[in-house]
């Protein structure tokens, strides 16, 4: 089961999140897509060593922290938006 759901993302990678294939992640850096709060591409895969995870675990943390606060500014926009 996957946990994020974004609508964006599974129209990018033409699948839902828990069916993309490798082909699906690979080719938008392929077809010059833009990152963005819920995407981002790295030059070469995280090692198996403590510190590539350690890495790899803190990038992860960073795209979740940024997609919430995404949420959070964008859901605050719109009580802001009701309440005028």
């Amino acid at each position: 089961m996957v946990a994020l759901r974004s609508r964006r993302l599974e129209g990018l990678f033409g699948a839902r999140l828990d069916a993309v294939s490798h082909a699906q992640v690979a080719a938008p850096k392929t077809n010059a897509v833009c990152e963005s709060y819920d995407l981002e591409f790295k030059g070469e895969l995280y090692g198996g060593n403590d510190r590539a995870r350690r890495d790899l675990a803190g990038d992860v943390a960073a795209l979740a922290r940024t997609a919430y606060e995404y949420q959070c500014r964008w859901r605050l926009e719109r009580w802001m938006d009701e309440w005028r």
